[in-house]
Order: C-alpha cells, then structure tokens, then sequence
C-alpha cells in the first residue's frame, strides 16, 4: 500500500474485530460493561463460547449407574427432548452465561463438564427456577452424556470423570497421559483440593484404576481462562491481522472503486471489518462498498 494510501484510509479491523464480538455478546443477552477493555471483550467471548451450550440436535447417552430422583424425572425427559430436537439449553445453565460474561467454570474448562439446573418451569428472566440438585453432562458436537445428578459442591467430585472413564473411554483416550500410572499408594486429593488446584492451573486427574489424564476439557489457564478458549482467541486473532495484511494489500483498488463514488484522494476514508453472517468482508460505509474477504 503506497503511502498516499495510507494516509487516505483509515484501518483497524482489530477493533473492528472486538466491536464485532461485543455486539454478539449483547445481541445473546449478555451484560457487557462499555468500559470493559478490548482483550477483555475478546477473552470474555471466546470463554462464552466455551461456556455454552450450542443449539444443535444431538444422541443422548445415559451412564448405566445413573439414577434420577424421582421428583426430577419429568425435567430430565424434557431436557432430553430439548437435546434431541435441537434446541437451547441455555435456561437449564446457570445463569452466570447470561449475567456474568466474564466468569469462570473450573469443571467445565477442566473435565469438560457442564451442570445443568433441574427447575420445572421457565421464568420471566428466561431461565428455569435455580435447583439444589444438579444433573452433570457432557455435551460434544454430536452427543450429550448425562453422568448424575449431584448438588452444588460437586464441582471437583472425581467421580464425575470416572463415570466417563468408565462408560465412555473412548470419548477422552486422546486426554490418557501415556506411561503414567499412579499406584496404590498415591493419595487422591479431596474434592475440595482439585477445586484449589485448579487455581494453580493443575494440569493432570488420576482415577481409581490408576489412570491418570490431562484435562478433557483443554485445561485452565493461570489467569482462570479456558485454555482451549485461549488458544482459539489468538488463532483468530492471528486470522485477523492476516486479514488486514490481506486488505492493505487491495487497498489501491479499493480506492479506485471508491474514486468511482466520489472519493477525492487525499480525503479521509473510513476502512472496517464486517461479518455478514460468518463470512469477513472489507466495507467503506461512506460509498457503499464492500469487498469479499478469504475465508478462515
């Protein structure tokens, strides 16, 4: 891009990139502080996405050992046909994906294990009424395991992870740490102890059999963040930058079409990152412009 280029255009689709999952995180609900800083805005997204349930329609799977109370079994066959007919469980999550963007879920960044509230009834707020009781899942792209129902307090219970050891290995054998078996005589921490170590970022479970495993669910960070969302915050990141180095690269011929509009060289203009649906396109907004951009 020449000079003179530089000078006229005006671009930043980094912050175009931010604004960009700022405006989904509100348009999903979320209540986003307006002077939340912009690594925040884009941690914050990639957590959430981490943190929710995707709609979509899925085979459920049941652990033979679990069992239902009784007072529960009309939500659970409910849950289930939300899951099977492909849509939201967001009022059964807590409510935190909604009121608390920025929070954090150590059992789900760490074993992959997402809770769900057993309400009957959906309230005005768009969620079910908060339970005591809570049913454990795991949800995959194609599948959703229910492991138990258990209370609040579980959230380092290590026998949720070998309810899936258990019923469904073959789910987590990439997460198997080769060559590593803890003996009889190691001491498992409690339950409250993987809840502390998980602030240090504690990156392996050991199961009963001696089975131990990195985390399923990717890991946590030491800031708290989900390491998968971590990682996938920068690959965009650098798909972003890759497509301003792309843009900069066209800008001459964008200019031109924009000369064809009216654009006088030399005068401001105005170059941002759009999506139209998940597809990234160059707009010049003042002319009515928009260019197709390479896909990720």
């Amino acid at each position: 891009m020449s000079n003179r280029c530089k000078k006229s255009s005006r671009i930043n689709f980094y912050k175009d990139w931010v604004e960009y999952l700022r405006l989904q995180m509100i348009s999903s609900g979320n209540k986003i502080d307006p002077k939340t800083p912009d690594d925040k805005i884009e941690m914050m997204s990639f957590n959430l996405g981490k943190r929710r349930i995707r709609s979509c329609r899925r085979q459920v799977f049941i652990a033979k050992e679990f069992t239902c109370p009784e007072g529960h079994r009309e939500v659970l066959e409910r849950i289930k046909e939300t899951v099977q007919t492909g849509n939201t469980l967001t009022p059964y999550q807590s409510k935190a994906v909604l009121e608390k963007p920025s929070a954090k879920d150590g059992l789900l960044f760490d074993w992959d294990i997402h809770h769900l509230h057993l309400g009957k009834m959906i309230n005005a707020d768009g969620f079910v009424a908060r339970t005591k009781d809570l049913l454990f899942v795991r949800a995959t792209d194609t599948s959703i395991y229910f492991l138990s129902v258990g209370s609040h307090g579980d959230w380092g219970d290590v026998e949720l992870l070998e309810i899936i050891h258990r019923n469904w290995p073959e789910t987590i054998v990439h997460r198997k740490m080769k060559g590593i078996v803890i003996g009889p005589d190691g001491v498992a921490p409690t339950s409250d102890e993987i809840v502390e170590l998980r602030k240090g970022a504690y990156m392996m479970t050991a199961l009963s059999d001696g089975t131990a495993y990195s985390p399923p669910g990717g890991g946590i960070a030491s800031s708290g963040d989900s390491v998968a969302a971590v990682n996938s915050m920068f690959a965009h990141r650098h798909w972003i930058r890759g497509l301003q180095e792309y843009a900069e690269r066209k800008m001459s011929e964008y200019l031109m079409m924009a000369r064809k509009k009216g654009w006088k060289p030399g005068r401001p203009i105005h170059v941002h990152l759009k999506f139209v649906g998940n597809e990234p396109y160059v707009v010049i907004p003042e002319y009515r412009l928009k260019f197709p951009l390479p896909k990720r």
